[in-house]
């Protein structure tokens, strides 16, 4: 059988007018009462985080005197709690925020390599006023402590510039070997095959 279109501009038209009326009615019906997001179906949505989750993660750090270690014993407020997976398992994100500016070499500690390495580095920063911390409420440990905040903000903090005297440690984050131990300019070479974070 063969079909022939006279009008295929039209046809094109009918056609996507279709499908952005079919969506905006599936929008609607998906829009959840009293929210002010829409919904769309089948889209991931941030797993929920607890009260309990961020009470936990913060004693946990505390307990630690990580900040107050780096920050010189001041006063410290948590902030912006969010839930990620590292390596894995779901641990508490948050920031940690104090007033007066600080100067500490750490030690830094991130999971990189897709979670499965942990590196610990002590790279001096200067003009510290916060943190972002993660903390693995279920084994009760604090997985990293950066300077880093949001993408492209590092608070104001200064770091000194890397060079071969700058050393950091490489730990497999599940059995806890180090695998590297040396200049920090080398540890992008250091993640296994397919691990190498985007």
């Amino acid at each position: 059988m063969k079909f022939t279109v006279h009008r295929p501009k039209l046809l094109v038209f009918v056609l996507l007018a279709i499908t952005l009326v079919g969506s905006s009615i599936s929008v609607y019906a998906s829009e959840r009462p009293g929210s002010q997001f829409t919904v769309f179906p089948g889209a991931p949505t941030a797993p929920k985080l607890t009260s309990d989750q961020e009470e936990k993660a913060k004693e946990l750090v505390n307990d630690s005197n990580v900040v107050t270690d780096i920050n010189g014993g001041q006063e410290w407020r948590a902030v912006d709690f969010y839930l990620e997976n590292v390596g894995g398992r779901e641990v508490v994100g948050f920031r940690a925020e104090w007033e007066k500016p600080a100067t500490s070499s750490g030690p830094w500690t991130t999971v990189i390599c897709q979670g499965t390495r942990k590196t610990v580095g002590t790279m001096e920063f200067t003009n510290i006023t916060r943190l972002v911390l993660h903390a693995d409420t279920e084994k009760e440990t604090v997985v990293s402590t950066s300077i880093a905040a949001p993408p492209g903000d590092q608070g104001g903090a200064v770091p000194a510039a890397p060079n071969s005297q700058h050393k950091v440690e490489i730990y497999d984050a599940k059995s806890g070997d180090r695998v590297y131990d040396g200049p920090i300019l080398e540890v992008e070479v250091k993640c296994e095959s397919g691990t190498e974070d985007d």
